[in-house]
């Protein structure tokens, strides 16, 4: 079954320039920097260091990684949520 896509011009594992615009956007729209997303995902149990963490959003950013299923649902809830959770307790990273 042809999908209508050229696989021939697909890279696993790489991002695209419209991916990375995406999540530019979402972070831009939710008010965050890369910093404070980082601060969240380890405050709320990514075990990644936080420069690991850091260098994979700085990868997504810049199109060299592709933007994962799990990153662009954590975005899509944040900002459905408003960047509260159930009970109205505003989601924020705190400053360290």
């Amino acid at each position: 079954m042809d999908s209508g896509v050229d696989r021939e011009t697909i890279t696993p594992g790489r991002g695209s320039p419209e991916s990375a615009a995406w999540f530019r956007d979402k972070l831009a729209t939710l008010g965050m920097g890369q910093s404070a997303l980082a601060r969240l995902m380890l405050e709320r149990g990514d075990d990644r260091q936080m420069a690991t963490i850091l260098r994979s959003l700085s990868r997504m950013a810049s199109g060299d990684a592709r933007v994962s299923g799990e990153m662009r649902a954590l975005l899509g809830v944040l900002e459905e949520t408003g960047r509260n959770m159930p009970d109205g307790t505003p989601i924020q990273a705190s400053r360290r």
